[in-house]
């Protein structure tokens, strides 16, 4: 059999933030919350529990510091295992394009009743409405214009997993990209919506001191919600 990194299923271009709500999730083995494609391309990070869906390729924020191994989402004792070779090319990206040449940034995340983005002077984080979201939603990563980054709890585990929160709060994504919207007498993020299951997205949140986007799904179960937010003023130039 031949396959290449993007495994023998077709892709299913919802399984980075898990499948859709109307799909029964699969739990068999380790994953990183999502559907894992047959024979996909992905990695690890030292032993942690989160598995990297590298596929054809991926850019991604690393959400720990340690050997980065690869290897084929498939069963090596099974009797249909194969053999083969991937050759594998790592680059280092140093500036990532977190916010895109008209100022715009698009997000693609998972979220169940209430979450705010907190924009602060030195980076970005995620703030839940309560405790059991704080656990639950870092299972799922975030997308910055297709920038994979994984917002662990503010106190997790020697795992890298969803295990300890402080306050309701991720480890900060450190970037100054945002540094614009952490002034809360300043420009106020432009958000446009792209698609929700049934979210939505406003630039305010429960406290006027700290700039944030809240973003609201439905209250009885977890939904993706897309949508650009920008500087106004940025986009304008």
């Amino acid at each position: 059999m031949t396959f290449g990194p993007e495994g023998t299923d077709l892709p299913d271009p919802l399984s980075l933030l898990g499948p859709p709500v109307d799909v029964q999730e699969k739990r068999d083995g380790p994953s990183y919350g999502q559907i894992i494609p047959r024979r996909l391309l992905i990695a690890q990070i030292r032993d942690s529990r989160i598995l990297l869906p590298v596929g054809k390729s991926l850019t991604f924020v690393a959400p720990w510091t340690g050997p980065l191994s690869f290897r084929v989402n498939d069963e090596t004792k099974s009797p249909q295992a194969v053999t083969g070779d991937l050759r594998v090319t790592l680059e280092r990206i140093t500036q990532p394009a977190l916010v895109d040449k008209e100022g715009k940034t698009t997000i693609s995340t998972r979220v169940s009743k209430t979450k705010y983005l907190l924009f602060e002077p030195e980076g970005i984080r995620w703030q839940f409405s309560s405790y059991q979201s704080a656990l639950e939603e870092p299972e799922y990563p975030t997308l910055l214009n297709g920038i994979v980054w994984w917002p662990l709890p503010d106190k997790p585990n020697t795992e890298g997993w969803r295990e300890l929160t402080l306050k309701n709060q991720t480890l900060p994504l450190k970037t100054r990209a945002f540094a614009w919207a952490a002034n809360s007498t300043g420009v106020k993020p432009e958000v446009t919506m792209l698609s929700a299951d049934s979210g939505a997205v406003t630039s305010e949140g429960p406290s006027d001191a700290q700039p944030r986007l809240t973003i609201s799904g439905d209250t009885n179960r977890p939904c993706r919600v897309d949508c650009v937010f920008s500087n106004h003023d940025l986009a304008k130039e």
